[in-house]
């Protein structure tokens, strides 16, 4: 797929991840985006849930049989919805995920994702589950993490907020 965000043109590793195959706009491709893993799914399940909202057979697998041959393969298995209590429910389970710079960046899109879904069924999105069956970090990003450990909030106004200074696209040093 085409390059799913700006943050990739941040991390070198991503050049590497991209294809040699160019698209008839000139634009090098990487062998997967998750855009293209949901953007068919994902109405199959919404519709699922509105036809039934007990449904357990609500799910968006990201996962191709190809992708056991491929070097980069999705860090994302899977996401479920589910309603319990009258609250739409989603579980992620993945296979690896970066603590410095993916974590912060998944977390939000998939907790929005979840949001998106609940509002199209009427529902109130209930608290995000995941599961990381390995969760790392690379020791380039130490110094960056430690920060974030030893001065976890801040102050901003009146009120204490948890601090990813350090953290993707942040200003400090």
């Amino acid at each position: 797929g085409v390059n799913p965000g700006w943050v990739h043109h941040e991390w070198p590793f991503y050049n590497d991840w991209r294809t040699r195959r160019v698209t008839t706009r000139g634009v090098a491709e990487y062998p997967y985006t998750y855009g293209e893993r949901l953007k068919n799914q994902l109405p199959i399940v919404v519709d699922k849930l509105k036809e039934d909202i007990t449904t357990r057979q609500a799910g968006i697998v990201c996962w191709k049989d190809e992708y056991h041959d491929n070097r980069f393969v999705p860090c994302t298995y899977q996401f479920h919805f589910q309603e319990i209590n009258n609250e739409l429910a989603m579980t992620t389970t993945m296979r690896s995920q970066d603590a410095a710079k993916g974590w912060v960046l998944d977390s939000f899109i998939y907790c929005h994702l979840a949001c998106m879904v609940a509002n199209e069924l009427k529902l109130k999105a209930a608290p995000y589950t995941v599961f990381q069956h390995n969760f790392h970090a690379y020791q380039d990003d130490w110094p960056k993490l430690n920060r974030v450990i030893e001065r976890p909030w801040v102050t901003r106004g009146n009120t204490k907020q948890f601090d990813i200074g350090g953290l993707p696209n942040a200003n400090e040093k």
